[in-house]
């Protein structure tokens, strides 16, 4: 999927996940919150432009990426298609989908079950927009 839609898609999870997790927030610890559940639900994909230099020993995207996510996420999928299989891209994410919490767990366990949450959001929408275009995970 795009960064535009898992930005949308998070914006509405965050809106339900933060207040299930955390309750009685002021508004502005709710927003901050808010916030931090949309990149995490959006920034993941950076991901793959790490998987992209490790494999090329090429990190010019990768910095490119770093230094301007807006825009490299803008066009994430077609940026991407070339770089890496598909199923490079779940192994990754299924990796930061539980390495990034477990981290976060030794600070803060509400804030791991929200990253946890809204990466896995991130995951179950790639998947189920893969599987609805109907493509291959192991070409």
């Amino acid at each position: 999927m795009e960064a535009y839609e898992h930005a949308i898609i998070s914006t509405v999870g965050g809106l339900l996940a933060v207040p299930m997790i955390f309750q009685d927030l002021n508004i502005f610890s709710f927003t901050v919150l808010w916030i931090l559940s949309i990149a995490a639900g959006t920034l993941i994909d950076l991901d793959h432009f790490l998987i992209a230099a490790i494999r090329d020993k090429n990190f010019s995207e990768l910095r490119l990426a770093l230094s301007n996510p807006v825009e490299v996420l803008s066009d994430n999928n077609s940026a991407l298609d070339d770089l890496i299989p598909n199923w490079s891209r779940y192994v990754s994410h299924f990796i930061l989908l539980f390495a990034m919490p477990a981290g976060i767990y030794l600070v803060n366990y509400k804030l791991s079950l929200l990253v946890f949450t809204m990466l896995a959001l991130h995951i179950s929408c790639d998947l189920y927009r893969s599987f609805r275009e109907g493509q291959k995970f192991f070409d």
